[in-house]
């Protein structure tokens, strides 16, 4: 009996130390996020405000992939060009209208609260499909809103917290129209999109549904439709990659420019996505849920925001089920792109180069996706 109290107790006092410890994380990492997000003169929540001001320029009845044909040349010659890219589908400019009824300061709020509450949702279904405990919950909740990725996400204003909701929400409840707007940022959905279609599921005809009725939409808000409008997000982004070096972080295409191979990236990306394809053909699981998670990193550009995406990752390595190589892999992984990055940044003064980054980032990476593919066939 004894016996009993003093583990009832200790497990009281470690919940409630976790709980003050993460009180403390919140109020730092997450109040100089808002700093950055809403509070900092310049670049504040600088990608939502590309969207934002896209979004209420095709409310006012603006074809901005249009004007960004135009006026490419100048756009490229601006300060911050990013912000008048369409590099979003139309999908987008629709879905974000409710933020542009608002003033910019009032709707950069807005889109912080809006994260958090995003974050909740992750933490509470990863909590779920991962059985985590709720002091595991605690622990996985205090990693990311103190990591580098979460930081980020709030502070540019990111949509990675959004779309990995999305994603999540459509792998473990078949919701259709989650898929559709995980979508909205192509190296987020593409994997999703291909994994649908190589099992000839239905979600695929339904989000290609989705999207053509929000490119009718925007055609004939704005006045004008034309078979170009049908992919011109995909021409922005490759014309844009002309000018713009979309390279980011330890994914495939930065590799293949560190070893100067990057004509070979789409013949690799094909070869790869075949590859992929054989691997899908058995049951669909958490497993192929981490797996093509970790390859949407490996096989597109992402910068450091997006790695947002490790929090299941992160989440399932706390499973008692994992075994003591496989934890310390994704650790080792989770702590490589959650904090080291910045650390090597702030504190060694980037004593590892941002082609050595790339390359551990990768390497690590593909050990976890090793890690992952041996699991789900039970090597």
């Amino acid at each position: 009996m004894y016996n009993v109290y003093i583990k009832n107790f200790s497990k009281k006092k470690r919940f409630y130390l976790i709980t003050f410890l993460l009180t403390i994380i919140i109020i730092i990492f997450v109040g100089r996020s808002y700093y950055n997000a809403v509070l900092l003169e310049t670049y504040s929540s600088k990608d939502f405000v590309g969207i934002y001001e896209l979004s209420r320029d095709f409310w006012d009845k603006v074809d901005i992939f249009k004007r960004y044909f135009i006026s490419r040349k100048e756009i490229f010659l601006e300060k911050d060009m990013l912000i008048s890219v369409p590099t979003w589908s139309h999908l987008t400019y629709i879905i974000f209208f409710p933020y542009t009824l608002f003033p910019i300061k009032i709707a950069k709020i807005l889109w912080f609260c809006s994260n958090l509450i995003f974050l909740f949702f992750i933490i509470k279904l990863n909590k779920k499909y991962y059985h985590l405990s709720l002091n595991q919950s605690l622990v996985l909740s205090a990693i990311t809103v103190s990591s580098t990725p979460f930081t980020n996400t709030l502070g540019n204003g990111q949509l990675s917290l959004f779309l990995l909701l999305m994603l999540m929400i459509y792998w473990h409840s078949k919701n259709k129209i989650a898929l559709s707007l995980s979508i909205i940022k192509i190296s987020f959905g593409a994997l999703f999109i291909f994994y649908s279609l190589f099992k000839k599921k239905l979600d695929f005809i339904f989000v290609l549904v989705i999207n053509i009725m929000a490119i009718f939409f925007y055609s004939f808000y704005i006045g004008t439709l034309s078979l170009s409008e049908f992919i011109n997000p995909l021409l922005v982004i490759f014309d844009f990659a002309k000018i713009y070096n979309f390279a980011g972080t330890s994914n495939l295409s930065s590799i293949l420019i560190i070893f100067n191979l990057k004509k070979n990236y789409f013949f690799m990306l094909l070869i790869l996505f075949i590859l992929i394809g054989i691997f899908l053909k058995k049951k669909k699981n958490n497993f192929s849920f981490l797996t093509l998670i970790v390859l949407t990193l490996i096989l597109f550009y992402h910068n450091i925001y997006d790695f947002i995406l490790l929090i299941p990752l992160a989440a399932y390595a706390m499973n008692k089920e994992v075994n003591k190589l496989t934890k310390f892999t994704i650790y080792t992984t989770i702590i490589f792109f959650f904090y080291f990055i910045r650390i090597n940044e702030l504190i060694f003064n980037r004593y590892l180069e941002k082609n050595m980054i790339s390359i551990i980032g990768f390497f690590l990476l593909l050990l976890c996706l090793i890690f992952l593919i041996a699991k789900k066939n039970k090597i």
